[in-house]
Order: C-alpha cells, then structure tokens, then sequence
C-alpha cells in the first residue's frame, strides 16, 4: 500500500515536471533563445501580479458559493474549512484525469471528518457541479453573444460545430446531475453491474459484494433524500449560478492581463477574451486529461489567436497563463493538502442523515456520531 501511494507521487510529480520541460522545449524550437530572453527581459511584472491577483478572486468567488450551498446543511462552520478543502480537491483534479469526478470524492471525504455525513457532503457537491456546469454554459453564451458579429466572421463552420458539441455535453452532463436525486433506480442498477463485475473477476468475494450492494443502496437512498430536502429556490439557484458566472468571467479575465503583460494591445478586447477562453475551457471539460493539457492549449491557440493576431505572442502567452492557472494553483494545493484537516470543534454543528443538526457540537463525540463520519 505503501509502495503505490509512492508510485502515484512520483507519476504525479513526474506529469509537472514533463509539463514544464514539454512548455520550454516548444519555446526554444519555436521561438529560440534570443526571443525568450527579450520577452522576459521586457515582461511588465505588475500586469502578471495582477493576472494571479484574479485568479485568487476567482478561486474566491467559487468557495463562495459552495459555502453559501454547504449552509444549508451546517449552519456552524469557519469558511476557511471551504477553502482548505477546494484547494485539496484542486490540486488532486490537477494531477488526475476526470475533473468532474477525483475532486468531489476528495471534497466529500473532507467534509466527513468535518461533521457533515457522506450522503449530504455528496449532495452539496452534486449541487454545486451543478451550478458550475450551468455557470460554464451561461458565462460563454453571454459573452459570446454580447459581440455575435465578432466571431460570426472569426470563427470557421468547423470552430462553430466543435463548440456546439461541447456546450450539448455540457447540458447532457448538467441533465445527468439533476437526474441523480430522482433515478436512484439507475444508479443502483449501474452499481450494482459495476459491483457483480468485480466479484465475476474474484476481486472481491461474495460477503464483500453484498456489503457493498447494500451500502451503496442505502447511500443512494440517503442522497435522494437529502436532496429532497434541500428545497433549493430558484432565487438560491439563480444566486449560485450567478456568482459562479462572475468567477469564471474573473478567471478568463486573467488572459486580459497576461497580454498587457506581454505588451500586447488587447484594448477593447476583454468581452473577446473572456468569450474565447470560455469557448477553449468548454471544449477541454470535455476531455479527461490531468490539467487538460493539450486539448486546452489547441482550443486556447485556435480562438484566441484571432484576437491576439501574433503566433509568437500566443506562444508566451500559452506559458504564461499555466504558470498562473495551473502551477501557482498547484502549489497553492500542494500547501493545503500539507495542512491537517481540522476536523469537529467547537465552531462547527455536526449533522447526521435524518437531517437534524445539533447545536452543541462541542458536547458531541465521534462515537455518538453516524458510521460513515467515523470514517
């Protein structure tokens, strides 16, 4: 066990170091040597300040509404709770292909030793995917439409359809999660194919398959529930999706100021960058690699460079924006997942599946508390 938690790391520190080898080496065949010493030389520090400054807001914004969702379950909580366990989830999405899957077990793990029981740590996060899949889709329609003229004659026939693709799955994918609270039918019946697959193979033996099954039945069960009683208002859902859209615009905005750090007149342009990141981040949701790499750089390339109009500056520009998008983000990740989960105190109400909360959490100890939040 040891040894595998050994492998992972080593891949996972292996995957950055190749990213950052793989973005050098591009750089010096396209661009050589003398280029790469003149842009930086000449690189204005304090646009590239900024630029990190938005993604903090954006990361900011998007905590935000996940604790405004999380309240409704545990009134009692620190926010800063919220920020740990997004970063940790993060910086796992970051190194592990599926970004709409590693994440969420991560979250819903942290929350568990945070008083909140798996089925509703599941059901807050079902939510709040949710809301960022509809905040993905809302983002770039109003962004690409605000100047519909503008990549009516920029974009190809062939752009048009890749990303009409990628918005129908984002819908499908959006479908999917609100059907999960109402067809729990289906997901037992696909778990319970999963499962009997496993003990066909003798992965697991027969005792195992039937704990599981019962498990996973009972989970499903309390998730269906819970969302029941979530009773989530269209003024709630509005809000939610609301404040995700302004953290996607933010983070796209981040472009902007990588440009004007590159010297790049991009004037007027920030309706067309926001729009054509949110087109390129659509397009590579869609695909399960670690960080989205390649996949985002092609898209990124594809509909960006009809607004920056230079290869070369799209080059540095590529770079930069996963120095400040992946890598600081990594690091951030990195330093909260060394940070020990801080687990029930006495600011937090534990709450258990019948959906009653208590309010002295301080008088409440683990053993008192449901078998899935032991873990």
């Amino acid at each position: 066990m040891a040894s595998s938690a050994k492998v992972k790391k080593i891949l996972r520190a292996s995957f950055v170091i190749l990213t950052v080898v793989g973005f050098v080496a591009y750089l010096f065949l396209v661009e050589g040597r003398g280029s790469i010493r003149r842009v930086f030389s000449n690189l204005k520090w304090e646009w590239l300040v900024i630029a990190t400054g938005a993604w903090c807001l954006s990361a900011l914004a998007f905590d935000s509404s996940l604790s405004l969702i999380r309240r409704h379950y545990q009134r009692r909580f620190p926010f800063w709770y919220v920020l740990l366990n997004t970063r940790k989830a993060s910086f796992y999405e970051m190194l592990t292909p599926g970004t709409f899957a590693f994440g969420p077990i991560i979250q819903v793990n942290s929350m568990s030793k945070q008083g909140i029981p798996i089925s509703k740590g599941a059901s807050i996060i079902l939510l709040q995917q949710t809301c960022t899949v509809m905040s993905y889709i809302v983002c770039s329609l109003i962004f690409v439409f605000a100047d519909f003229g503008f990549f009516a004659a920029k974009m190809s026939v062939g752009m048009w359809l890749v990303y009409a693709l990628a918005l129908m799955t984002s819908v499908l994918i959006m479908a999917v999660y609100m059907l999960v609270p109402r067809k729990d039918n289906w997901i037992i019946a696909v778990a319970g194919f999963l499962i009997g697959l496993l003990f066909k193979m003798h992965i697991i033996g027969r005792e195992r398959k039937e704990r599981m099954m019962a498990k996973t039945s009972d989970q499903v069960t309390k998730l269906k529930n819970n969302m029941k009683s979530l009773d989530f208002t269209l003024f709630e859902w509005v809000r939610s999706v609301a404040i995700l859209v302004l953290d996607k615009a933010i983070l796209y905005s981040v472009h902007y100021f990588i440009a004007l750090s590159l010297g790049v007149d991009v004037r007027g342009a920030l309706v067309h960058i926001i729009a054509a990141n949110s087109i390129a981040l659509i397009i590579s949701n869609q695909i399960a690699i670690p960080g989205g790499f390649g996949i985002f750089e092609v898209s990124y390339y594809a509909f960006m460079l009809p607004i920056i109009g230079s290869e070369s500056a799209m080059n540095f520009m590529m770079l930069l924006n996963r120095i400040v998008t992946y890598y600081f983000p990594l690091l951030i990740g990195g330093l909260a997942h060394a940070i020990r989960n801080p687990g029930i105190t006495d600011k937090v109400d534990v709450v258990v599946d019948s959906g009653i909360e208590n309010d002295s959490a301080d008088s409440n100890r683990i053993d008192n508390m449901p078998s899935e939040v032991e873990r």
